[in-house]
């Protein structure tokens, strides 16, 4: 990632893996029943989530560790009825898995 800040060839290759890594997790979201927008939020979360607990190895015990990644998955799976996207519900519409 420090590379890719500096050249543009190599930010253009992260750029793609990143995005079909996400893509990646948006479908595995789509496929539990999440709406599109919603699946492509949660997958942009978890990509975040994996992308800081590698740059940021030192930051917490082995069971600390753990309870992050339960919370962040507990945080994921449950619907969000529409309460993540504001007062006018999910931006596609949709609701979570039903």
């Amino acid at each position: 990632r420090d590379w890719a800040r500096r050249d543009a060839l190599a930010r253009h290759a992260l750029e793609d893996v990143d995005a079909r890594r996400i893509s990646y997790f948006a479908q595995c979201f789509s496929a539990l029943g999440f709406g599109i927008a919603e699946a492509r939020a949660r997958a942009f979360v978890v990509y975040g989530w994996q992308v800081s607990e590698s740059l940021m190895p030192g930051q917490g015990t082995p069971a600390q560790k753990q309870q992050r990644s339960a919370l962040l998955l507990r945080m994921l799976l449950t619907p969000s009825d529409g309460l993540a996207s504001g007062p006018g519900g999910p931006p596609d519409g949709g609701e979570g898995p039903g």
